[in-house]
């Protein structure tokens, strides 16, 4: 199988600004089935090790379903956004903050898949070894933590974990990296701290070049939430509801063979994408995969952004939620 991702032109830290004035030609059309009766999807990627859409694919979960994916390798949420509104993606995967924060600022999208909701042992805060820090209260004074995306799920959660553990307003500052840059921007004490998943931590605790304090994550949000969205332009998903129906069902049936804990298979093809040893990352805590969305966590997110004040009260992501997307309430 051909995992080579095709590069998205756009940078790392690609701003808001940047996706609200992108031309308006996104993919909107029927996408036609090809000759081998599938219909091509292309889905922005980020490259991370346990990404459900690539394990979905590699899996063959989209075949099944008559989807033919192929992946636009996106350096984050936004840029994955500018991607889908120039018509160079037809479904893009973001951070939860990030998409609630777009669609609130008026772009158009609906939401047509989970990915993954969080542990308490799947994210954290990085620090050099040897650094004084021990905890969200050190960062709260001039210190810099980097993060894939200043709009993202990752900087608000952490915004809100150090100023809650200071007793208000800090002057932690942020600087955007590319997911890879973090943990040696970090190590080379370009920046004090960084919030990565729990394959950054393995790495510098198994180096000795580094630790973590905290996971700012969960800790902040009190519970699980969504790791990561996929979604659609409305127009795009109206013309091609069944082939999307598809795809979260794909999906879905990919994240219940990855949660399965006797499936020691999945950390094969983790590897493949990421380069690390299936070994080192069968001791890596992974996510609560998801295609179908678990509403109490997504709502637990909707709170910490409506609180954050990065979106108006009366603005409800969950109505820009496909019912199809939904798990089914028990």
């Amino acid at each position: 199988m051909n995992r080579r991702l095709r590069w998205v032109a756009a940078a790392a830290a690609a701003s808001l600004a940047l996706v609200l004035s992108a031309c308006g030609g996104s993919s909107d059309t029927e996408v036609a089935a090809g000759a081998d009766g599938k219909v091509k999807l292309r889905v922005t990627s980020l490259s991370l090790c346990n990404e459900l859409g690539l394990y979905t694919k590699d899996g063959g979960y989209f075949d099944k379903h008559g989807i033919d994916v192929e992946f636009v390798k996106a350096t984050g949420g936004n840029a994955g956004v500018a991607a889908l509104q120039s018509g160079a993606a037809d479904v893009v995967t973001v951070s939860p903050a990030a998409v609630f924060n777009a669609m609130a600022q008026g772009i158009d999208l609906t939401i047509v898949s989970g990915a993954g909701r969080t542990t308490p042992q799947t994210h954290g805060i990085i620090v050099k070894q040897d650094s004084p820090a021990q905890g969200p209260k050190d960062l709260a004074q001039g210190k810099t933590l980097a993060v894939v995306e200043l709009s993202g799920t990752g900087a608000a959660l952490t915004k809100k974990w150090v100023e809650n553990a200071a007793g208000g307003q800090t002057d932690l500052k942020f600087t955007a990296l590319p997911f890879p840059e973090l943990a040696p921007a970090v190590v080379n004490g370009t920046v004090t701290a960084a919030q990565v998943t729990a394959s950054e931590i393995f790495t510098v605790t198994k180096a000795g070049t580094g630790r973590s304090i905290g996971n700012a994550i969960y800790e902040a949000s009190g519970g699980p939430t969504p790791v990561s969205l996929y979604a659609v332009s409305p127009d795009f998903l109206a013309k091609n509801q069944k082939t999307m129906e598809q795809f979260t069902a794909a999906m879905q049936e990919a994240a219940v063979s990855a949660n399965d804990p006797n499936n020691t298979k999945k950390f094969d093809v983790f590897s493949s994408y990421c380069k690390q040893p299936a070994a080192d990352l069968a001791q890596i805590p992974q996510v609560t995969f998801e295609g179908n969305i678990d509403r109490p966590s997504f709502m637990r997110m909707v709170t910490v952004v409506h609180e954050a004040g990065m979106i108006p009260l009366d603005f409800a992501p969950e109505s820009k939620v496909a019912e199809f997307a939904w798990a089914p309430t028990t």
